[in-house]
């Protein structure tokens, strides 16, 4: 375990390119199944000198390179749950999880289940990465940035509103 204060390296668990299919598949063994998963998660990140598991997920509940059933929303939830119970087994391990920003990923939508439940992950996590790399893209015709310097307060280029709170600038 590295010192305090000292750089962590983290093994990112997932990503665009894994999908959905095998999460959806751990999921499907139930508590015992996330359990031993967390465990070995744990246990290769130990061996190899990793300072934490970092659980990117692209995206519960969603349909990315291929389709995660609406309850992974809520098995998602339990992943974490357990996966926080054995990381506090090895005290200093981090446990991280990288989430997307818009808003089909966190708010019910058309009687869809978002992806996070941004109450409960914050609960057992040691830090949330937000990809916000994602707000643009490849997929427009305009450059974009992904964190302007001033406040823009309308981008609806992706069929969506990204609005900052008002006092936020004051």
């Amino acid at each position: 375990m590295a010192n305090k204060g000292s750089t962590k390296t983290l093994l990112a668990v997932g990503g665009w390119n894994h999908g959905n299919e095998r999460f959806t598949q751990m999921l499907d063994t139930g508590d015992a199944g996330i359990r031993k998963w967390a465990q070995n998660s744990i246990a290769f990140c130990k061996k190899h000198g990793f300072d934490g598991l970092d659980i990117d997920w692209e995206y519960p509940a969603k349909t990315t390179v291929d389709t995660s059933p609406q309850e992974d929303y809520y098995r998602f939830q339990r992943m974490m749950e357990i996966t926080r119970e054995e990381v506090d087994k090895h005290p200093g391990f981090l446990l991280t999880v990288a989430v997307g920003i818009s808003d089909d990923k966190i708010y019910f939508q058309d009687g869809n289940n978002p992806s996070y439940d941004v109450v409960h992950l914050t609960q057992h996590v040691d830090m949330v990465n937000l990809m916000s790399y994602d707000v643009h893209g490849h997929w427009e015709d305009k450059t974009g940035h992904q964190m302007p310097a001033h406040i823009k307060r309308d981008d609806d280029r992706l069929g969506m509103t990204f609005k900052l709170p008002v006092n936020f600038a004051q």
